[in-house]
């Protein structure tokens, strides 16, 4: 690890990173911050009622609508990926991912959106989805969570094929899972290669958590030291070692 002479610029500058990572909704969608795109600047808004955060333009109209537990990452001024882990079925279990066009989101009608129960955020869906938008993606894929650890040649759509790697968390099928252990995994979504990197979390999959109080919220890949970087709800942030499945350093 480059620690060097300087380990507060160092860890500054992981802490950096980790900030910048996307996070799952609502947890970590500012209603602070601004997102410039081609349609003009967007901010995040949080709904109590609907139990879901929206993606709100200058005029106040809703744009995009994320339940909790999903992700959204701005690619360019006029692209933006969102994603999250679906888990209905056997079947249908995996990473469900879109590429929007933020010119191709129409405005929502409010009055059409479902306000949910009290307590019920948990499990905010619009329909089958956990993400609402009017219009046409530029693509789309859903990524098994079948993928076998590590490297997997996987096909994705040619508009993905620009998008750099993205490291997204989900758990994985192949893993053999106990009521002690977990299989909480990062896929490293590499589309210009067309393969994904499966890389299970044994610290935290065969560590000493609670999986439903602690869990793994943001991971990000260091391009000085290409190693992987995250954060977590009740967790300290932490870099891995070289396999991306074992922790070398925490730190706050």
């Amino acid at each position: 690890m480059e620690v060097g002479n300087d380990k507060i610029f160092y860890f500054n500058r992981l802490r950096a990173l980790v900030a910048e990572a996307p996070g799952p909704s609502p947890w970590y969608y500012s209603e602070r911050s601004i997102i410039p795109s081609e349609i003009g600047l967007l901010k995040w808004q949080h709904l109590t009622k609907e139990s879901c955060v929206a993606l709100v333009d200058a005029q106040g109209r809703w744009r995009l609508l994320l339940g909790n537990y999903s992700y959204a990452m701005a690619i360019s001024l006029s692209r933006m990926a969102v994603w999250y882990e679906a888990l209905e079925t056997e079947a249908e279990a995996g990473v469900r991912m879109f590429l929007l066009e933020f010119s191709g989101l129409s405005p929502l009608e409010k009055s059409s959106v479902p306000v949910h129960p009290r307590g019920s955020a948990r499990r905010t869906t619009f329909g089958s989805e956990r993400i609402l938008f009017e219009g046409v993606p530029v693509a789309s894929r859903m990524i098994p969570i079948s993928l076998k650890p590590g490297l997997n040649q996987f096909s994705f759509p040619i508009p993905f094929k620009t998008l750099p790697e993205m490291l997204v968390l989900a758990d994985n099928s192949s893993i053999i899972k106990t009521d002690a252990t977990t299989t909480r995994s990062i896929y490293c979504l590499r589309p210009e290669k067309d393969e994904v990197e499966v890389l299970p979390q044994d610290w935290f999959n065969h560590g000493e958590y609670d999986f439903g109080y602690q869990w793994i919220t943001k991971v990000a890949r260091d391009s000085h030291s290409s190693r992987i970087v995250g954060t977590g709800i009740r967790l300290r942030s932490f870099v891995l070692d070289d396999s991306g499945r074992r922790i070398d350093t925490e730190f706050d």
